[in-house]
């Protein structure tokens, strides 16, 4: 392929990029302008490959182009008699009275040209081409004729004429370096303007302040024991953005400790939300009828996370599912009921297979995706917590979504007193998870996706339950805790 650049008015530089039978004029210019950007996009594929040729288009005075040509190259002789008011008709050799046309006699191996371009190829030209070409077209309406010369000469010795184009090359390709060098220094400072604007601040603590955090964390866990009815009800307010106090955790007697944080009070508010936690349902990623994944709903929720993650927010994931997931690939193998199997090792075979599943779905849009299984002794052991803190905050600060689930193939049995505090809060589902990670990340928003509509007085499947809008710890002694789902564990 050859590109022909025209640097003046008068001169045309031909890049041999490909092979030396193809001429293709990607510009040819009547005024004294280059396409800028063409030409970087052309030298970026082809800058290693360019070879200067010689080739020249002189306008004559008496109006006939002039193409120069060096002996044994391709030429294209464009016609400039075909236009949207004419049609090709023939080439006419003058000096040889050689018609090269529909129903003609002439070389075909020399000789080629377009039928609806006009365009006359000659294949390794030598002196014997060389001469007035003329390039006939007729109207569309009517019997005129249009007729456009085009001359050709062919120079054995064009050591001027490549030493002229070589110059000119040297100096395109200068100039097309430091283009790019240019566009890439642009590009960096967009980039570092594009990554300061939009990247949230980070939770992530400097070390000199380590010490402090260390301190801060054993005043924090150091509280006295207190009895039972220390801890005052918490409501939270429906309209206002007053202080909503959260429990934390004593180290002795797993009693809570209140921190101050500023609610989320309105739905409109949800859009100012920047560290958000999601939290799947068993529900909804199993498909009760079938016991299968809901793959298309599945991707649905998917592909919405990953557009929050676009935007700069900064995503946890908790999913459920393994136990249901594992139940179903366990019952095909081994053809038992589902309700038989026990959980644990149902946990083991299903959580490959959903991160397997969320890795490739995240991987669609350019996100990369961790797992990170939790224990109680993750939540309640300080040594173990700052290890999960520190794990998430860094993944956050990568721009890493981090998976979370309960490890369920070794957590006791709810049922079971906790193994790691005196009367501490049972980690027996993701819901419960969710809730704790959230306070001690210190997410901005909580959602549960689930098949319950929300917290009722009572069973949700009874008649007579009520969607309570506001909850809090004041009211929870009227709360009945109804069954899990037919796929969940909850």
């Amino acid at each position: 392929m050859t590109l022909i650049f025209k640097v003046k008015k008068h001169e045309t530089i031909k890049f041999n990029l490909l092979s030396e039978f193809a001429n293709i004029e990607f510009w040819k210019l009547k005024k004294m302008h280059i396409d800028f950007y063409q030409t970087l996009i052309v030298l970026i594929f082809y800058i290693g490959r360019v070879v200067p040729i010689p080739i020249t288009d002189i306008d004559s005075k008496e109006g006939i182009l002039v193409r120069i040509a060096a002996s044994g190259s391709t030429v294209i002789l464009k016609c400039m008699s075909n236009d949207n008011a004419h049609n090709f008709q023939y080439w006419h050799l003058v000096n040889k009275g050689l018609i090269i046309g529909p129903a003609n006699n002439y070389d075909s191996a020399k000789f080629r040209y377009g039928i609806l371009s006009g365009n006359l190829t000659i294949m390794a030209v030598s002196k014997q081409e060389e001469g007035l070409y003329e390039c006939v077209s007729r109207a569309v309406k009517g019997e005129d004729m249009n007729i456009r010369v085009v001359k050709m000469l062919v120079q054995d010795n064009w050591d001027d004429l490549y030493q002229h184009d070589y110059n000119i090359n040297l100096i395109r390709i200068l100039i097309a370096l430091i283009t790019l060098v240019l566009i890439a220094m642009g590009a960096w400072f967009v980039y570092r303007i594009w990554k300061d604007r939009y990247r949230f601040p980070s939770y992530l603590q400097n070390e000199d302040d380590d010490d402090d955090d260390d301190e801060s964390t054993e005043e924090l866990f150091s509280q006295p024991s207190t009895s039972k009815s220390s801890v005052k009800n918490i409501v939270v307010p429906s309209t206002s953005t007053s202080i909503v106090k959260e429990p934390q955790f004593d180290e002795d007697a797993c009693k809570p400790v209140e921190k101050a944080r500023i609610p989320i009070s309105h739905r409109d508010k949800l859009k100012d939300a920047k560290r958000i936690m999601i939290k799947f349902g068993s529900a909804v990623i199993i498909q009760d009828p079938g016991k299968r994944i809901a793959m298309s709903r599945l991707a649905n929720l998917i592909e919405q996370m990953a557009d929050l993650h676009h935007q700069g927010r900064e995503i946890l994931f908790i999913t459920s599912g393994s136990v249901a997931h594992g139940r179903t690939s366990l019952s095909a193998k081994t053809r038992k009921d589902l309700a038989k199997l026990d959980k644990k090792p149902a946990a083991a075979v299903g959580q490959p297979g959903l991160m397997y599943l969320y890795n490739t779905l995240f991987t669609k849009y350019d996100i990369q995706c961790a797992q990170v299984l939790v224990t109680e002794t993750d939540i309640y052991q300080d040594a173990n917590r700052k290890v999960l803190k520190d794990v998430l905050h860094k993944l956050i600060s990568l721009r890493v979504i981090p998976i979370l689930n309960t490890n369920d193939a070794v957590l006791p049995q709810p049922e079971l007193p906790c193994p790691t505090l005196c009367k501490g809060i049972n980690l027996k589902d993701n819901d419960t998870l969710a809730a704790m990670l959230s306070s001690e990340v210190g997410a901005d928003l909580l959602i549960i996706l689930s098949s319950i509509d929300g917290v009722f007085d009572k069973a949700p499947d009874d008649p007579n339950a009520k969607l309570l809008h506001t909850f809090s710890k004041g009211n929870k002694k009227g709360i009945e805790f109804g069954r899990a789902s037919s796929v969940g564990v909850g």
